[in-house]
């Protein structure tokens, strides 16, 4: 998308020089010739920066600047000041009171265009800076707070098993003990979503693709599941087409992931003596294979489906589910990471009885 550049001068002539510049290098340009139509401009779509003229009847570019700066929604976009007033006072105010930069007129191109590139990349660098840091808040909350729930849960069923085994009946013993090990699967779970979402983060991933039966990583995935399933006594329907399998070039170990992540969400959010059905088919149309994972559970509202359909740093995962498991929200970040190494999709909607169909595609090879 073509960087949109907002240019507010009184004189015709100014935007017109200034527009041609503009055009001539690729930059979208939008112009006023007053502060308030420049305001108007900026609150119809944000400007990616904006050359702005001070001297100018009626409100002047300091005021126009000032109030832009005292918006949260506009305070980052960088100003340029474009002005015949050369004073060093001039220069003061106008980044006293926020500007970014300012060029005295007449300009050479070459300066002003060198400007414009400076700062849109300086813009560039804060707004992923921001991201980082938004990310590595989100990291630090997951080692604080998620992780230390699974763990809480761990050490008291543990303590348990420590204190009253002696107590205990064989039968107490084992489900105590089938608790303890679906615990400890949830711990581990996301231990490795942690580390392998670290690793993306930092650019060390690089999926190493070879070709497989789709399927086979499907039901090999799905059946590490036993245990936390037959703690809520889920039935588990496997309708794997088509008959003849199909051959994909793709890192395994990433795609078990998918599945496991996607899978694990379906048992959490299920209710005792539910459902989960598992299918796999071919978009014959866009040479992809999928497999769409449904539970008949809690479900999601359209605000929850449109954060996780939208993807990005959303914690929507991180709800509790129907016995109060914990959760991360990581399991759905690290999914669309891993599938976009693989030109692949994935996509949330209602189930047909209730609960959440998560559906996730790849490009296939060829037909066994």
């Amino acid at each position: 998308m073509a960087t949109f550049i907002l240019a507010v001068d009184d004189v015709p002539k100014n935007l017109q020089l200034i527009g041609t510049i503009l055009s001539n290098n690729q930059f979208e340009t939008a112009f006023a010739t007053s502060g308030q139509a420049a305001l108007r401009l900026v609150e119809r779509r944000k400007p990616d920066l904006i050359l702005l003229d001070v001297m100018m009847p009626g409100m002047d570019g300091y005021e126009v600047c000032s109030i832009l700066k005292n918006r949260e929604e506009t305070a980052s976009i960088p100003i340029i000041f474009v002005t015949g007033r050369s004073e060093t006072s001039d220069m003061i105010k106008g980044f006293e009171i926020g500007g970014s930069d300012y060029v005295t007129k007449p300009f050479q191109q070459a300066e002003l265009l060198a400007r414009i590139r400076t700062h849109i990349r300086l813009k560039e660098q804060r707004e992923l800076l921001q991201e980082l840091n938004q990310k590595k808040d989100h990291f630090f909350s997951l080692i604080a707070h998620d992780l230390r729930g699974p763990f809480q849960g761990l050490l008291g069923l543990s303590e348990i098993l420590s204190k009253e085994v002696a107590n205990m009946k064989p039968e107490e013993i084992t489900e105590l003990s089938d608790a303890l090990h679906v615990s400890a699967q949830s711990v581990f779970r996301l231990l490795e979503n942690l580390l392998e979402w670290s690793l993306f983060e930092r650019g060390l991933v690089e999926a190493r693709k070879r070709e497989f039966l789709f399927n086979q990583i499907i039901n090999d995935s799905i059946s590490l599941f036993s245990s936390s399933m037959s703690q809520k006594n889920l039935d588990c329907v496997v309708a794997l087409e088509p008959t003849k399998d199909v051959i994909v070039d793709a890192d395994a170990k990433m795609l078990r992931s998918v599945v496991r992540n996607l899978f694990s969400n379906a048992v959490k959010f299920s209710y005792n003596s539910g459902s989960i059905r598992v299918e796999t088919g071919i978009d014959s149309e866009r040479k992809h294979v999928f497999c769409s994972i449904i539970d008949e559970g809690s479900g999601a509202g359209p605000a929850q489906l449109s954060a996780l359909n939208r993807g990005g740093m959303v914690r929507i995962g991180s709800t509790e589910g129907t016995r109060n498991e914990k959760g991360s929200g990581l399991g759905i970040m690290l999914c669309r990471q891993q599938l976009d190494e693989h030109d692949g999709n994935i996509f949330f909607e209602p189930g047909p009885s209730g609960g959440l169909k998560a559906t996730f595609s790849i490009p296939y090879v060829s037909e066994s």
